[in-house]
Formats: structure tokens, sequence, C-alpha cells
């Protein structure tokens, strides 16, 4: 029997590898593209609607809904990405423009959708979650109708892309990520330290010289930023990587675990980290001032050399404060528990939320 093609809807900031990934889930066979919902992200709202547009037209794909999303994050300030795409968010890519105008409300459309399907859509998000959050705040009757959530963001293994911590997609918009990896829906997080090993390599692009499929253009349009202007020999393949996982979960190697999402640290505010620690040591290595560095572990004030002792969900930890060189301080922290904790329990204890502390 023939399997029916996977129900996705694309949630995107159309930027390089978004028009990629947009170019995969049009083309693949096992793929039906139902919707597209656009969020600013690499570039602000207009320019990622217009892109989405222009892509999508120029794959063949007019048929597709694009619907209007959110032109900014639940908090904070809009945060772009066009010193990596290019000024236009697409590298400069020569294509014609779209005749097409989006659709108002696309959180109202993506809850529509998914309310007309239950059980039926994944939805594949490659930018800022905040059309997700939004939609969950404003209906959180679709969080069990969702097939699935597979996402492109945060990082298992740090560091990130925009902070030592922080991956773009999550630092735009923390706060809608800490809302929808609290849901309790079926979510795969394709993060920074994999994606980075999936490469569009030179040779790769100019094998397809003299390819004039529109999406062998596309491809050559869309990275003559990164090749030709910023001379990279490589390119990964952030976006498309989640589209295919979506897809084929045997490309990936997945941990089934919490992520918490860090909305307040100053040191590691959109850290989205799903690591799990057993009973042992590690190193926090925390950037500090060169006074006084001083923190708090469960209302336990400390100085640096200093030692604590804390307990964090029947878990026992102790470390101590020292300097690690000119404006660099660490702690060490050892778990004396036996059970798995999350990583993010310690970060908690030790950096997030600010109680790193200068005098």
């Amino acid at each position: 029997m023939t399997q029916s093609p996977l129900r996705i809807v694309l949630d995107v900031d159309t930027g390089v590898d978004d028009a990629l990934a947009l170019a995969f889930a049009v083309r693949h066979p096992g793929i039906r593209l139902e919707a597209v919902l656009t969020v600013a992200g690499n570039v602000g709202l207009e320019q990622t609607t217009r892109n989405t547009l222009c892509v999508m037209d120029w794959l063949g794909a007019s048929e597709v809904p694009v619907a209007l999303g959110a032109n900014q994050p639940l908090s904070g300030v809009v945060r772009e990405a066009r010193h990596w795409h290019g000024a236009d968010g697409l590298g400069g890519a020569s294509l014609p423009p779209s005749t097409r105008t989006a659709r108002p409300d696309g959180v109202a459309y993506l809850i529509e959708r998914i309310g007309d399907a239950p059980g039926e859509l994944t939805v594949v998000c490659t930018g800022p979650l905040t059309n997700l959050a939004l939609a969950v705040q404003r209906q959180p009757a679709i969080v069990p109708a969702v097939r699935e959530v597979v996402l492109m963001g945060g990082a298992a293994r740090p560091p990130g892309n925009v902070t030592p911590v922080a991956e773009f997609n999550i630092y735009a918009d923390p706060e809608a990520a800490a809302v929808v990896f609290s849901q309790r829906w079926p979510l795969v997080m394709v993060g920074l330290d994999v994606t980075n090993r999936v490469l569009l390599m030179r040779q790769d692009r100019d094998a397809q010289v003299d390819n004039l499929s529109a999406e062998a253009v596309l491809v050559r349009e869309v990275t003559r930023h990164h090749f030709d202007r910023l001379g990279l020999d490589a390119v990964a393949l952030h976006d498309p990587l989640a589209v295919a996982v979506a897809l084929d979960r045997s490309l990936v190697t997945t941990v089934d675990t919490e992520v918490a999402v860090e909305t307040h640290g100053g040191y590691t505010r959109a850290r989205a980290s799903p690591v799990l620690w057993s009973a042992g040591s590690a190193r926090l290595k925390l950037q500090g001032s060169e006074g006084g560095l001083q923190f708090r572990a469960d209302g336990v004030a400390a100085t640096a050399g200093s030692s604590f002792v804390s307990v964090v969900e029947e878990q026992r930890f102790h470390g101590r404060v020292a300097i690690g060189g000119p404006g660099v301080w660490c702690i060490d922290v050892e778990c004396l528990g036996v059970a798995p904790i999350r990583l993010e329990r310690i970060a908690i204890l030790a950096v997030a939320r600010d109680v790193l502390r200068t005098r």
C-alpha cells in the first residue's frame, strides 16, 4: 500500500536556508506542503513574506497559501540576521518578484488549519517560534491536535551562533520558545550542533552550474552571498535538515528528554538545552567582573574562593568558585546524587536567572 504524503505546515523567516527548506518541501514526493506562515526573524516580516512568496512562485507552488505571521517577538526587540543572509535575506538572489499577497493573520489561519485536520498536520518551524506560541496562547486546544512539531533551533551542545549558549531562532524570541517547549505535544528539536554537520559544499553548488531547473537556479542564487561574497567553502543546511527529519527520523539519532529555555539569565538567556547529567562533576565557565564575584545558591551567599553545598530536586551539589583568568570565573559543580538530572537545573543553581552577580 502506498504511504500517504506527510502533511506539513512550514513556519519560516525566509532567509537563505529557509528558501532551500521550502524547495525541499515543495519538491519531495513524500511531502504535501499545506501552507506556509511567515515570521520576523532573519529579516523583518515584510521582507520575509516577500521572500517567501517569491521563492514559492519561482518553484511553481503558487497554489500553496502563504499567511502573514508575527512581526515582533512576544517581548523585547526584533533581532535580525542580515549580516549572514544579506540585506534582502536571500543573499541578493536574482529572482522575479511575486504578484501575490499573503493572507492576513497567519496565527488564526494556523489554528484553523490544525482544527480542520486534527492529528494530521506536522508543523515545521525554521524561524523564531512566535507564531506557534501565539497560536497556543490564543487556542490551547490545538496542542493535542498537532501531529508533531519539528523545529530548527537551540543547541544541545553549545556553542550557539549568537551567544556562547544561544542559537538565533531561540534567541530571537526565547519567551515564545519557552511556551512551545512546555507543551505536551510530540516535539523534535533539530539543534545547531546537528545542523552544522550537514553541509552544502562549494563544489556541490558548482556542479549544478549547467542545471537550469528552478530548484538548481534557486540554490545558485541564494548561496551567492555565502560562496561568492563571503568566500565560504560550505554552508550549513540548518532548515532543510529540519524538514528532512520531519519526513525521515532515521536521518538523526534522538534522545527523549525535557528541554528548558532560559528567559531571564543575563549570561544564559535563550539557552535551550536537553542535556542530562548523572552523578559526577563538571565545570561551568562564567564571565564575571574583576571585582569580587558573588553568587547565590539556594539562599546561601558565597564569594570567590568559597565553597557551597546545595540541594536541588533531592540531588546534593557542592562546588567552589575560582578565578580562571582575567574576567573569567569558574564554578566547579559536583553532583552527589544518583538519579540523572537536567543540566538546566544546575545552570539555574549556578548561572541562569541572574544568580551570578557582580559586586
